[in-house]
């Protein structure tokens, strides 16, 4: 008798630490990160590279609203709103966030010009979520 106590607060042990681990792997980058992450990501995407688990990556990153209106890789272009990738750096430099929403404004430096972009974002499916992106003056 004594064991199958045993047994059974050992096993209901076991689920609750998988449901804590569980539940700590699940937590969802902050938007920032996820801006970040996704701006790093689209060098492996343009050409000459087209990394196909960089697209993946970039497109896992897109609202799945948003998601229904990319089927090429020039309409990642047309939601980025840019022809151009931040080749000499990029940077965070406004954050607006409330429980559900995000505005992530982030300067990027080309080659000749320097563009502000404002990331619209959502939290869906417990992760943080690009819905659209706009040219910016600031």
């Amino acid at each position: 008798m004594l064991n199958r106590k045993i047994i059974f607060f050992v096993l209901l042990l076991l689920i609750l630490v998988a449901f804590f681990l569980k539940q700590a792997t699940n937590k969802s980058d902050s938007p920032e990160e996820v801006v970040k992450n996704f701006t790093n990501q689209l060098f492996k995407v343009a050409p000459p590279d087209l990394k196909k688990e960089a697209i993946d990556f970039v497109y896992s990153k897109i609202s799945k609203n948003s998601q229904k209106k990319i089927k090429s890789l020039g309409d990642i272009a047309t939601f980025l709103r840019s022809n151009f990738l931040p080749e000499k750096g990029f940077e965070i430099i406004k954050v607006k966030k409330d429980d559900k929403t995000a505005i992530i404004t982030v300067k990027w430096a080309g080659k000749s010009n320097v563009v502000f972009k404002k990331f619209f974002m959502i939290l869906e499916g417990g992760q943080w979520k690009i819905d659209s992106i706009t040219n910016s003056k600031i």
